[in-house]
């Protein structure tokens, strides 16, 4: 089996186990915040919430693009230990919160030091031939959703035996056996990254003059603004999923942590399902008009899941799982073509910047969900997604037009020539 393949399955494996770890417990950080005394509906509830995952955020929006550049200089796998055996730290310290402002602020500190999904991406991005990204990239996001779809389900009954906090401590062990995982398993070519190498890329040209190891191209630039819209239409409901079923169920706790993971799983498993079957088409056609009639495609779709949320519980999930399936191949097509735009060496650093738009449109969600909850109600928040997808559409008709030039891609025809022969044991000279 070749290098990049067999690289690929084991993080694909240790990856879906740390999602599905993080998937115990934050699809229930509003519960874990009551058990912990803040008042069920109240206005201080819903700040938290969006305190929770705004927090995290904004400190990976700023130290994603550091991490990422650390990993073209020292290697990717370094940078999968560090988000794993962080995450899997993280995890415990906040099983023992005392307070939710305590639990707060070690969210923060989470998103300074993991990033497991950026890390594993940017190390796949590296090592895997070009006429395989689209594939790869769509595994990896399946792992995210897959594990996260398995996550809340599993969770939302161990949290009725074990407890919240017993959930998390669960998780950061599932974390740890991935990390270590990564440690003995996964094997990095040394010769796609180092300091000779970016030197070497700085020196190069383009076509059009500029550097190799240029990251943010125009193209790139318009694609992270494309990418935070398209998360702000994918999750902008997730964080209020367990609110609006406690509120469907007449304002019950009890039992409501395992129906809303059961609608979160399935959620994240429509996306992997997307993922995996449909963004791997991003390597036989075109991905930027591949992409444009998907985004079209979901706006019905989400009319109908608007629809379908005031009926019932049930058709609320269904809704729920059918507008995931349409949305969930975007996002990996998207990160795939920008990625081929870059040069294999400096890829690290390109998924540092995604990872930055993505932690940019998750701190943009919490206020726009908290201001329309606020101002309309839960439901409203589901009706906004149609608005947004709206605008995701006339956005996206002007970037597939300016789809970079012919010469962008030749660039780097070479040098993915020479990441294939890396990938399947072949290793080329730097020097």
């Amino acid at each position: 089996m070749p290098l990049w393949k067999r690289n690929l399955y084991i993080i694909y494996t240790t990856q879906l186990t740390a999602m599905c770890a993080f998937g115990f417990v934050f699809p229930f950080i509003s519960f874990y915040l009551q058990e912990m005394g803040i008042p069920a509906g109240s206005d201080q509830l819903n700040f938290y919430v969006a305190l929770s995952t705004l927090l995290p955020s904004l400190a990976m929006a700023i130290f994603a693009p550091i991490w990422g550049r650390m990993a073209d200089r020292y290697g990717r796998k370094k940078m999968m230990l560090r988000a794993q055996f962080c995450a899997s730290a993280a995890l415990v310290l906040m099983g023992l919160a005392p307070n939710a402002e305590t639990f707060l602020v070690l969210r923060f500190i989470q998103g300074i030091f993991t990033g497991t999904l950026a890390a594993a991406n940017a190390f796949i991005a590296a090592n895997t031939p070009s006429d395989k990204i689209s594939y790869s990239i769509g595994l990896m996001t399946s792992a995210n959703f897959l594990g996260f779809s398995f996550g809340p389900v599993i969770g939302g009954f161990a949290a009725e035996i074990v407890g919240y906090r017993g959930c998390f401590f669960i998780g950061s062990v599932l974390v740890f056996i991935s990390a270590v995982a990564v440690l003995f398993a996964v094997k990095e070519d040394p010769s796609t990254y180092g300091k000779e190498l970016l030197e070497q890329r700085k020196a190069e040209k383009t076509a059009d003059g500029g550097s190799k190891a240029n990251v943010l191209s125009a193209f790139v630039i318009t694609m992270l603004a494309a990418l935070i819209l398209n998360r702000v239409c994918r999750s902008i409901f997730n964080q209020y999923t367990g609110l609006y079923v406690q509120q469907m169920r007449g304002g019950i706790i009890e039992g409501t942590s395992r129906i809303s993971g059961i609608i979160s799983g399935v959620g994240c498993l429509a996306v992997s399902l997307s993922s995996i079957f449909v963004s791997r088409l991003g390597d036989k056609y075109d991905k930027m008009e591949l992409v444009f009639k998907l985004i079209l495609l979901c706006l019905p779709v989400s009319l109908l899941f608007g629809w379908m949320s005031g009926i019932s519980i049930f058709c609320f999930g269904l809704g729920f799982g059918i507008f995931n399936l349409a949305i969930g191949a975007i996002e990996p097509l998207m990160t795939s073509a920008a990625s081929e735009k870059v040069d294999p060496a400096v890829r690290g650093t390109l998924f540092g910047f995604i990872a930055t738009a993505n932690s940019i449109a998750m701190m943009i969600i919490p206020m726009l969900s908290a201001a329309i909850a606020t101002i309309w109600d839960y439901r409203g928040i589901i009706w906004s997604i149609s608005v947004f997808i709206c605008i995701q559409i006339l956005f996206f008709n002007y970037l597939r037009k300016h789809n970079g030039t012919k010469h962008d891609t030749a660039d780097c025809v070479e040098t993915a020539k020479a990441t294939a022969e890396a990938a399947t044991g072949h290793i080329p000279s730097h020097k």
